[in-house]
């Protein structure tokens, strides 16, 4: 518990430097503890921040900082006695800050290094690199036949089995018992694939589990490795294995990586009914969908089916600011904060918000975060009703908190809820549950949006 609380100043204390930016960074070196505090400053100078504007005295007088004392230590004792001169204090200070937000637990709270930063900032903009694909991490339960302290490395034809994902390629993956019995690992897996990119034509899937890449096991808490290896490269190839559900064993597949381009929103008119795909909720897709409904609304469609399929990217407001496009005012959705406050986040002020008078929505398990905001919003809220299949529940808000190092937090601030005439609903882990269960997938005919087309040319019968 006590080394919770440490972690937790030290967040505090990275959050109160992004507002303090161009704060005086002021230390009187009296005390041991000071020193302690001069070691994380440093950290932080190097990434371009003056983390204090507090007198000492009154900082120490407020803070424990024994955890501040242990770094201190621990870098006394890497720059007196490694067997190497350190040449590069930048690599102490990411690894310190990584390490940081990695003690939270939370796979998707991460310290972005510049060329993450820089991808994750093209991503929003409906940039892919890589394999062109949307990973996350989960966790798996071990096989129920599974007992005692699981063996520590694995032959190949162990794969399949339990011990296979205690591979020591990254034991910190697995979690285990005080008694050492695997309780889960994480699992990194496919969202969805990019349209047009190197994943799709390489045929892989939603849901598809990546257990091995260029022949080596990859388990781990969050994507930092992967990003480097399969999102970020324009170049080369990649040999993955898939697990993939109903596959008796692992596939292996080759995956060009390049750049793949996508536009945040496109639409087309089928039937007489406009039907608007978001790609991704980054920066600019209100404004696009905005723009489309006013195309529609000239051409008189007879309805709308917005389609937020294969959608697992974006930002917390610009998925509100879409919500905001079809409900009415009131909110459209809870959000839940740090100490469990329940806040409610109403809809943006529309000057003129284009009419639509029916709505589809269409969602399945590749409508993850944001997109899973706007889902709930418009069933919450009566404004269309949603076809397909539950989505992947994923439900923090991340913020997204910049150092001028040309770095970045990447940080889960807030889980949000859907909004309901009674109560709040639960999203994280749960999904949004359609109105109407349909799958496309697997079939060469999107019975989805067909099923969408025609429920509002029936003018909007159940």
């Amino acid at each position: 518990m006590r080394r919770a609380a440490w972690v937790l100043v030290l967040v505090g204390f990275v959050a109160g430097a992004f507002t303090a930016g161009g704060s005086a960074y002021r230390l009187v070196q009296s005390n041991r503890q000071t020193r302690g505090l001069e070691m994380y400053g440093s950290v932080l100078r190097i990434a371009g921040r003056s983390p204090l504007s507090l007198p000492a005295g009154n900082l120490a007088k407020q803070t424990d900082l024994r955890p501040l004392d242990l770094f201190s230590n621990v870098e006394r004792r890497l720059r007196a006695n490694y067997y190497e001169k350190i040449e590069n204090d930048t690599v102490l200070a990411f690894g310190t800050a990584d390490n940081m937000i990695d003690s939270l637990g939370d796979p998707h709270s991460r310290y972005l290094e510049p060329d993450q930063l820089k991808a994750y900032a093209e991503r929003q903009r409906g940039i892919y690199r890589g394999i062109g694909a949307v990973l996350d991490v989960r966790k798996e339960q071990p096989p129920a036949n599974q007992t005692g302290k699981p063996q520590q490395g694995v032959s190949e034809e162990d794969e399949d089995s339990w011990p296979a994902y205690d591979d020591p390629v990254d034991l910190n993956s697995v979690a285990r018992s005080p008694e050492g019995t695997p309780l889960y690992r994480y699992e990194v897996f496919i969202v969805t694939t990019v349209p047009g990119g190197p994943a799709e034509a390489a045929g892989l899937l939603p849901g598809d589990v990546i257990r091995k890449v260029n022949g080596k096991f990859i388990f781990t808490k969050n994507l930092d490795t992967l990003e480097r290896m399969l999102l970020m490269p324009v170049e080369g190839s990649v040999r993955l294995a898939i697990q993939r559900e109903g596959a008796a064993k692992p596939i292996d597949v080759s995956v060009p990586m390049r750049e793949t381009r996508v536009d945040l929103v496109t639409s087309r008119v089928v039937d007489g009914v406009g039907v608007i795909a978001i790609q991704t909720l980054g920066v600019g897709a209100a404004e696009g969908v905005q723009a489309k409904l006013r195309e529609m609304a000239a051409s008189r469609v007879s309805g709308v089916v917005l389609d937020l399929r294969r959608n697992a990217e974006g930002t917390f407001e610009e998925a509100c600011a879409v919500a905001s496009l079809f409900v009415p005012q009131g909110p459209v959705a809870w959000l839940k904060e740090q100490g469990g406050k329940m806040r409610a986040v109403d809809a943006s002020t529309q000057d003129a918000r284009p009419e639509v008078r029916r709505l589809a929505v269409l969602i399945d398990d590749t409508t993850a975060g944001p997109a899973e905001l706007v889902a709930a919003a418009v069933k919450g809220r009566g404004a269309g009703r949603l076809l397909g299949v539950t989505t992947q529940g994923r439900a923090g808000r991340q913020d997204l908190f910049r150092m001028p190092g040309d770095s970045a937090i990447l940080l889960t601030t807030g889980l949000f809820f859907g909004p309901t005439a009674q109560a709040p609903v639960l999203i994280e882990g749960k999904g949004v549950v359609p109105d109407v269960a349909v799958t496309s997938r697997g079939s060469a005919q999107d019975q989805a949006l067909q099923r969408a087309i025609a429920w509002i040319k029936s003018g909007g019968a159940a």
